[in-house]
């Protein structure tokens, strides 16, 4: 439900401020692309009575081919390393920015669309700065900057738990083994799809090799076997039969416990950490021999016999 809920509008309500650290610019003129420029001019022309003429089609097909503007702010800790870059308002004015005092957040996005809910790392207390850039049509240019600030801790913790610089580079490590966790599952998923095609390939060609198929089926066996010790038997997991604790199981513990935490994991999720990155060092391993080697040998010898391509080989 919005703000009001079910109230109505004599409720009145306000949107809170925003959380972190906030910036405050001013642009005299408006960060504008080719075709912005082109249409400011043009009314200008025509406000005077001029002639507006035509761009053409190269000039046209430019302005379709340019990046869109964007003002660019880039925090920095300090060490001087990038820690976020925010995207601010581009026009012509007084404008406020808040940063949420978090690291970017790097996981894929599925889609154009980016995740509204996803969340970076918290950065720990202490000296970072931010500058201001343009970037038009792809070229990032310097407008101002740096200004440093400190960032401060609101309270004193009442349990004793990890320094906050110590874990920050825990969340971060448990942030990219996230994302490799996600890699794989990606490359599982493609790796099924390309076999799939292969079967559905083998089943309308020509050839002379039965064994290929056999191959085929062997491949796509194991890397479903591959795909459970990640995620689980989705069959049992709705039947709610025990079942060994796939990597994916292990990492939501520990991101669920600590992922919002000022404390940092506990000893329990130290070691189910522990256990996720060896079961993936496991998977990865198997997986990488059937991707290096199994898979480019099957697909060569399906080249060989003519079978029709599939996608993931190279072009004939």
């Amino acid at each position: 439900w919005d703000e009001k809920a079910a109230q109505g509008a004599a409720y009145f309500t306000a949107p809170n401020p925003p959380y972190g650290a906030v910036f405050t610019y001013f642009l005299r003129d408006s960060l504008q692309a080719a075709k912005g420029v082109r249409l400011d001019s043009e009314k200008e022309l025509a406000a005077e009575g001029e002639d507006t003429p035509y761009p053409g089609w190269d000039e046209l097909r430019r302005e379709e081919l340019e990046d869109s503007s964007a003002l660019i702010l880039t925090v920095r800790d300090g060490d001087g390393r990038i820690v976020r870059q925010l995207q601010g308002s581009g026009s012509p004015g007084l404008h406020r920015t808040a940063w949420d005092l978090r690291h970017a957040d790097l996981r894929p996005e599925a889609g154009s669309k980016p995740n509204r809910n996803a969340k970076g790392v918290s950065v720990a207390p202490g000296t970072y700065s931010v500058e201001m850039s343009s970037r038009q049509d792809g070229v990032l240019t310097p407008l101002a900057g740096p200004v440093t600030f400190e960032v401060t801790r609101l309270g004193e913790r009442s349990q004793p738990g990890m320094e906050p610089a110590e874990l920050e580079v825990f969340q971060l490590e448990l942030a990219e083994f996230s994302n490799q966790v996600g890699d794989l599952n990606a490359v599982l998923n493609d790796s099924r799809v390309r076999l799939d095609n292969i079967r559905a390939a083998l089943k309308r060609a020509v050839h002379d090799d039965p064994e290929l198929y056999t191959i085929a089926v062997d491949l796509e066996k194991r890397l479903e076997q591959l795909t459970e010790r990640m995620r689980g038997n989705q069959r049992r997991g709705r039947y709610n039969d025990a079942q060994p604790v796939s990597v994916g199981r292990r990492l939501g513990t520990v991101q669920g416990g600590s992922r919002s935490s000022t404390y940092g994991p506990t000893p329990m999720h130290l070691e189910q950490y522990e256990f996720a990155k060896a079961q993936f060092e496991g998977v990865s391993e198997e997986l990488s021999v059937i991707l290096d080697d199994e898979l480019p040998a099957l697909e060569r010898a399906l080249d060989t016999a003519g079978v029709p391509w599939t996608s993931g080989r190279k072009m004939r």
